[in-house]
Formats: C-alpha cells, sequence, structure tokens
C-alpha cells in the first residue's frame, strides 16, 4: 500500500509494516529535517513527480533551480 500527501516543507518516505508514506516538499521553503529545533533549509521550490508502470511506482523530487520564492 502507498499513500502519498503534501505537502510539508521537506521531501520525506517513512515505512511502517507493508505501508509506505510519501510526503512532498512545499513550493514556498523546506525545513531542516533532522534538527531538532525549527530551522529553514532553503527556498528552493520544488514538486513530486509520480509513475506508475505495471504496478511499479516511481517517485522523483525536482528542486526548481534558479526559482526561489522570497520570505
Amino acid at each position: 500500500k502507498h499513500i502519498f500527501c503534501g505537502h510539508y516543507h521537506v521531501e520525506k518516505n517513512a515505512f511502517q509494516g507493508n505501508v509506505s508514506v510519501t510526503v512532498t516538499p512545499s513550493l514556498f521553503f523546506q525545513i531542516e529535517q533532522f534538527n531538532s529545533d525549527f530551522a529553514i533549509d532553503h527556498f528552493n521550490i520544488a514538486y513530486r513527480s509520480i509513475n506508475i508502470e505495471k504496478g511499479i511506482i516511481r517517485t522523483d523530487v525536482h528542486y526548481l533551480t534558479g526559482n526561489r520564492t522570497k520570505p
């Protein structure tokens, strides 16, 4: 089973048993994923592509370099 959701301000995959959860990054800013305090990592916008072919799921995150939102 696969769950796709978004957005959160970080790209992330989590697994619990036979379920995978894939989170899409934000179109505004990304946070530092492993920092215990809130911190902005960068302001590059991104999107996630999802391709399903013959029962195989492939997903990629694409950051649009040079395209930056301003705080």
